[in-house]
C-alpha cells in the first residue's frame, strides 16, 4: 500500500495568540472518514520521539500490532 502525502498549512489564530489550526487535506479526511462527521469528537496524540531509538521503539509497537500506524507529521518553513 502507497503512502498518502499532502502539504498543508498551520494557521495563526490573532484571537487566541496560538498556532492551533491545522488544515487537513481531503487526501488525510478520506483516509479518516470520521474527521467529516461533524457530531463527533475526534481527538488526537501528538507524540515527539526523541531519538532514533525511541522511533525504533515505537515503531517495533506498530509492526507488532500494539499501536496503530502514526501519521507522521513534518513541519517546514514555506
Amino acid at each position: 500500500m502507497d503512502a498518502v502525502e499532502a502539504v498543508g498549512n498551520v494557521m495563526y489564530n490573532e484571537g487566541m495568540r496560538t498556532w492551533n489550526t491545522l488544515r487537513l487535506t481531503r487526501q488525510i479526511v478520506q483516509e479518516f472518514p470520521l474527521l467529516r462527521s461533524k457530531g463527533s469528537r475526534v481527538g488526537y496524540k501528538a507524540v515527539l520521539p526523541r531519538g532514533l531509538k525511541k522511533i525504533e521503539e515505537m515503531f517495533s509497537a506498530v509492526k507488532n500490532g500494539k499501536l496503530p500506524p502514526p501519521l507522521m507529521l513534518f513541519f517546514f518553513e514555506v
